[in-house]
């Protein structure tokens, strides 16, 4: 596009644009104090009107690089700066951020925190309990070590040394493994026998019977359930415990003794009850 005002004279800028007769006012004014007043004679104004024309062209050529100077020096002088304005060249990024406007109140925003995970107590889902319950308690023994063990603990409790015979008992029965049952009836026996904990030798006794009831410790089993709760003065407990011996094991040889005993039981409760 073509520039049809070279010198921005009438462009935007600190300079107002002069009009026409204010400009025509300012070259006659220059030619008026470099010649003076002309009156009189025809020959002094037909002389400044020859000359007239030559210094209206020069005069306004004049006046036009003054403004135009004015204009490009107005512009370029540096102004103050206001408080928190931006000073420098602009950078793209920036020039473009401040032509986003702002956010209305209340707009969505996004957020970079993480939103808050539920915790889940995973040890107590069924599941997992479940499986913590039947897991071996202790470290996993393998079976030769499990018989080594177990001979060891005999040995131990040979030599009456009925504390380090019953850890040596919990290690191979904490393991689940094949002699695990054994372990876990040699451990029952010594806790009502020798430890004086009938409580837990009830507890170990009947964990042998559960784990397998027709197998072949659990005739065992099932006697020194009533073995440990004659020792607690369960006689409740100990009646029914003879019951069920009894009635899964007729032909033991302990059969005649576990009678004789509920026998005396249900004596005494017969004269208890009127």
């Amino acid at each position: 596009m073509k520039n049809d005002d070279p010198w921005q004279l009438h462009g935007q800028g600190p300079a107002l644009p002069l009009a026409e007769e204010d400009l025509h006012r300012l070259v006659q004014g220059a030619v008026g104090r470099a010649y003076g007043p002309e009156q009189g004679s025809a020959s002094s104004v037909e002389r400044t009107g020859a000359t007239a024309g030559r210094w209206h062209v020069r005069g306004l050529g004049l006046a036009v690089c003054a403004v135009a100077t004015w204009a490009l020096y107005g512009v370029t002088t540096e102004r103050p700066t206001a408080p928190g304005a931006v000073t420098g060249p602009m950078t793209s990024a920036a020039a473009i951020a401040t032509e986003i406007p702002a956010a209305p109140a209340g707009a969505l925003t996004t957020s970079t925190d993480s939103p808050e995970v539920p915790i889940v107590d995973v040890q107590a889902l069924p599941t997992v309990r479940l499986a913590a319950e039947r897991a071996p308690r202790g470290n996993v023994v393998a079976p030769e070590a499990a018989r080594d063990l177990l001979r060891e603990a005999n040995q131990l409790r040979a030599e009456r040394r009925w504390d380090e015979a019953a850890s040596l008992y919990r290690r191979v029965a904490d393991a689940r493994g094949g002699e695990s049952t054994t372990a876990m009836l040699a451990l029952a026996s010594l806790r009502l026998e020798h430890q004086n904990d009938a409580q837990e030798a009830r507890r170990l006794y009947r964990a042998v019977v559960d784990a397998a009831p027709d197998g072949p410790l659990a005739e065992e089993a099932r006697l020194g359930v009533a073995m440990a709760c004659r020792a607690l003065r369960d006689e409740r407990g100990e009646s029914a415990a003879l019951r069920a011996f009894l009635g899964r094991h007729p032909s033991s040889l302990s059969a005649t003794k576990a009678q004789q005993r509920l026998t005396e039981l249900e004596r005494a409760q017969k004269e208890v009850t009127p």
